[in-house]
C-alpha cells in the first residue's frame, strides 16, 4: 500500500519552504497584496530611530511565524521586503531588500542578506532552545514551552517571558480529489488513534487513510495531542513522519487518499492556491471570521517569548512590548495574521 510513498516524504522532507504568502483571500491593503514593500520605511511610534543590522535581535521561530519575523525586522531596520521563491519553487518567501528593483530568480539579488540572517527559522522545540541558550533573543513561535523546554530552562537558570500576539488554527487538508468536505472531531480523533482506517468509513472508497503526522515537537503535533486526541494514544493506522510544514502539503498534493493536520496561517498565505483543500470541522469551515470569533474548534496561537530579566530599553525587550500594543497588533494584522486584539 505504500506505493512509494517513503521516497515521496524523502523527498518532500529535503523542501525548505520558509514561509510566505499565496494569494488566496487576502485582506485589501495587507502586506500579502503587493509583491514588494510599496511605502517609504516609517518610523515605529516611540521610538527615536531605526536600528541597524547589528543591533537588531537575533529572532527565531518556525514556517508560520517566519513572514512575521521578516517583515519585523524590515519595519524595525527601516528595510524594505520583497517576495521571491524558494529555492525548490515551491512556496513563496519573503525577502529584505536593499532597494526596490525587482531581480529574476527565486531569490532577489538585492536580497539583504545580512539582515536575513538575523531572522532564522530553526522550527518551535529548536527555538525554544536558542532562546534559552542565549542563541537567540526574541522567538515567534506557535506553542508555549513543553515540559522538556521548561526543564532546560530551569538547568540553565533562565526564565522565560510569553505573550500572545495573534490567533492561528489547527486545519486539516485534504488532497483536491478527495470528495469527504468534513469530519468531526470524534471523527478525527478516530482516525489518528487508529480505530477509522479507511476512506470507506467516512462515505468515499475503500481506500486506507494516509494520515501525515508532524514531528514530536512542532506547534501542529502538540496542537493536534492537546486539542483532538486529549487522552487518546496517537497511532494513525497509515502514514509517515514530515519534517516540515512543506512536506505535509507535497506529500497530500501527491496522494489522494492522504491527509494532514496543518497551520491556518500557513495554508491561506504560503503554499500556493487550489492545490489542497481544507476539512470542515464540526461543520464549519476554517476561516478569518470562524477562527477570530472562536466558532471553528481548534483555534490556536502565536506568541512571542523572550529571557526574563531584559532590560526594559534593549531593542528586543521594545519590539516584544511593541508587538503587544495598540500599534504592533495592526502590524501583526497587516502581515495577514489574525491579532489578539
Amino acid at each position: 500500500m505504500k506505493r512509494g510513498r517513503t521516497a515521496i516524504s524523502l523527498a518532500a522532507a529535503l523542501l525548505v519552504c520558509i514561509a510566505g504568502c499565496s494569494s488566496k483571500d487576502k485582506g485589501a491593503g495587507s502586506a500579502e497584496d503587493r509583491s514588494q514593500s510599496d511605502e517609504a520605511p516609517v518610523l515605529p511610534e516611540g521610538f527615536e530611530r531605526f536600528y541597524s543590522v547589528a543591533e537588531y535581535p537575533r529572532t527565531d521561530g518556525s514556517e508560520t511565524t517566519h513572514p512575521l519575523g521578516v517583515m519585523l525586522a524590515c519595519k524595525f531596520t527601516g528595510t524594505r521586503w520583497q517576495w521571491g521563491m524558494d529555492s525548490n519553487k515551491q512556496a513563496k518567501q519573503l525577502y529584505p531588500v536593499l532597494s526596490r528593483t525587482a531581480s529574476g530568480g527565486p531569490v532577489p539579488e538585492n536580497c539583504h542578506k545580512a539582515l536575513m540572517e538575523k531572522v532564522a527559522q530553526s522550527g518551535t522545540h529548536q527555538s525554544y532552545e536558542n532562546l534559552i541558550e542565549g542563541r537567540a533573543e526574541l522567538i515567534l513561535v506557535g506553542r508555549e514551552p513543553s515540559e522538556d523546554e521548561l526543564s532546560l530552562a530551569a538547568r540553565k537558570q533562565t526564565g522565560l517571558e510569553i505573550h500572545p500576539i495573534a490567533q492561528d488554527a489547527l486545519v486539516f487538508i485534504r488532497q483536491t480529489t478527495n470528495p469527504v468536505e468534513g469530519l468531526t472531531t470524534q471523527q478525527i480523533r478516530d482516525i489518528y488513534s487508529g480505530k477509522i482506517a479507511s476512506w470507506q468509513q467516512l462515505g468515499w472508497e475503500d481506500k486506507r487513510i494516509f494520515a501525515c503526522q508532524h514531528e514530536a515537537g512542532t506547534a501542529c503535533r502538540e496542537a493536534m495531542m492537546k486539542l483532538v486526541m486529549q487522552s487518546e494514544p496517537f497511532k494513525p493506522a497509515g502514514g509517515g513522519v514530515s519534517v516540515s510544514m512543506a512536506a505535509v502539503y507535497v506529500v497530500v498534493r501527491a496522494e489522494g487518499d492522504a491527509m494532514a493536520c496543518a497551520s491556518y496561517y500557513y495554508d491561506r498565505h504560503v503554499f500556493p492556491p487550489g492545490q489542497v483543500k481544507l476539512f470542515a470541522v464540526d461543520g464549519v469551515m476554517p476561516d478569518d471570521q470562524t477562527v477570530r470569533s472562536g466558532e471553528y474548534p481548534f483555534v490556536t496561537r502565536l506568541y512571542v517569548v523572550s529571557r526574563k530579566g531584559l532590560d526594559k530599553q534593549s531593542p528586543a525587550a521594545r519590539i516584544r512590548d511593541w508587538l503587544r500594543g495598540w500599534d504592533g497588533q495592526a502590524f501583526v494584522a497587516e502581515c495577514g495574521y489574525t491579532p489578539m486584539r
